[in-house]
């Protein structure tokens, strides 16, 4: 009787320590749920509604780096001039009240000066129509003898008539 009574006792012990678990379980997933859910709200700028419940999943599955991919993801949105200080190396922080200046544009057009056209007279545009005949005849007659390219004749006479 002795060991019957013992194995009730332990066996509601178990009973009362699995019921525990139970309420400490389910204490943890709320827990679990709540970081998850103000982790989303951190996010919520860069994460769409209805990939709310991926991003949930990843962040109780492996939260620091789907904050870290989330972050970066965050900067690539940003404009240029909006980049955070930490992200470009050697930035200075702009003053509070300045004024935000455009960036320059790599390439501008209208500030590079515009080539003067040398003036033309009926002489000179006469002169270089006769030597443009007179090179891509001499062209066609190297690309006929040497069978070659009408390209590879071309700069051959243009190189005769240069000299």
């Amino acid at each position: 009787m002795e060991a019957e009574e013992v194995i009730r006792g332990l066996q509601n012990e178990l009973a009362m320590e699995q019921a525990k678990n139970a309420v400490l379980l389910e204490k943890l997933l709320e827990l679990e749920d709540g970081a998850a859910e103000s982790r989303l709200s951190e996010f919520e700028d860069v994460i769409p509604n209805e990939d709310r419940e991926f991003w949930r999943g990843q962040f109780l599955e492996n939260g620091p780096q789907a904050a870290e991919f989330l972050g970066r993801l965050r900067n690539r949105m940003k404009p240029a001039d909006a980049a955070p200080v930490d992200a470009v190396p050697g930035a200075k922080v702009p003053a509070a009240g300045a004024a935000k200046v455009a960036p320059r544009p790599m390439h501008n057009r209208a500030a590079a000066p515009f080539p003067k056209a040398a003036p033309v007279n009926a002489d000179t545009a006469e002169h270089e129509k006769e030597v443009a005949a007179k090179i891509r005849n001499r062209a066609q007659e190297i690309a006929n003898r040497d069978r070659i390219s009408f390209t590879a004749a071309f700069a051959r006479a243009e190189r005769e008539f240069a000299e």
